[in-house]
């Protein structure tokens, strides 16, 4: 081995030494520099949990306050930027009666006190809005909470340009601000709905259109909270593929994808 491979080979190792001592510095330094706010996070948490458990609910996770930053007065002007819609199609007509009696029977608890009806909810957050305190978002209980004010009727023209109309409501409810102190989900009940996909020996289909902010759930949560308890319908979750190292590496590894 001569003198320019040895230089080559110890230029090699010491970068990769040098790599790894600078990928632990900046470890280092994010745990130092984030340590204090956590910890603080956490304080604030304990506090409220005993001195607000009345009107602060759960903390906002991390992940979450990454959506929910755009609720604090100065933002709420502008259009939502997470905002999630999701639309189901259901055969036949749905009032909306049926629609609250379902959504109180599957996703609140009604707990009757004399002539009081409480509702206790499944999913806390769709009773509760997202509120800053001590520079840390929470979601806290809307004290005039009413089921009513999150259910909604839409009419679409019956046209043949109802998937026009269509298109146009969705983005309608994708770019409209959620109202402040409420909880961020709606649930729009659209009857007479028409569409060649889904004609059905003609007969009335009903669409339901779903929008809530992504702070709230995910899309995912919200078709499980939608088909399954709302619904009643059992959603198979997806088999996940787990890959076998030791068969990649002896068959896979050397076939170009390209």
């Amino acid at each position: 081995m001569d003198s320019y491979t040895k230089f080559a080979l110890l230029v090699k190792k010491s970068g990769i030494i040098l790599w790894g001592i600078f990928c632990t510095c900046v470890l280092f330094l994010f745990v130092i520099l984030s340590l204090p706010i956590y910890l603080l996070r956490f304080v604030l948490i304990v506090f409220a949990r005993h001195f607000h458990a009345k009107s602060l609910g759960n903390p906002i996770t991390s992940l979450g306050t990454c959506f929910a930053s755009e609720f604090p007065p100065s933002n709420q002007k502008n259009s939502p930027r997470s905002t999630v819609v999701a639309t189901f199609v259901i055969e036949g007509e749905v009032p909306m009666e049926s629609v609250e009696t379902l959504i109180k029977r599957r996703w609140f608890e009604s707990e009757t006190e004399g002539e009081v009806i409480n509702l206790k909810c499944r999913y806390p957050e769709l009773q509760q809005y997202v509120e800053s305190w001590m520079g840390f978002l929470f979601w806290k209980q809307d004290p005039e909470f009413q089921l009513q004010n999150h259910l909604k009727t839409h009419h679409l023209h019956s046209d043949t340009e109802m998937e026009e109309h269509y298109c146009s409501f969705i983005e309608d409810l994708i770019n409209k601000t959620f109202v402040p102190k409420r909880s961020p989900w709606e649930i729009y009940i659209v009857p007479n709905y028409q569409n060649e996909l889904y004609e059905i020996q003609n007969e009335v289909n009903t669409l339901l259109a779903i929008r809530f902010h992504h702070s709230l759930a995910d899309g995912f949560s919200i078709f499980h909270a939608v088909i399954e308890h709302l619904l009643g319908t059992p959603l198979p979750l997806p088999k996940l593929f787990n890959p076998s190292y030791k068969q990649f590496y002896s068959t896979g590894a050397n076939n170009s994808i390209l």
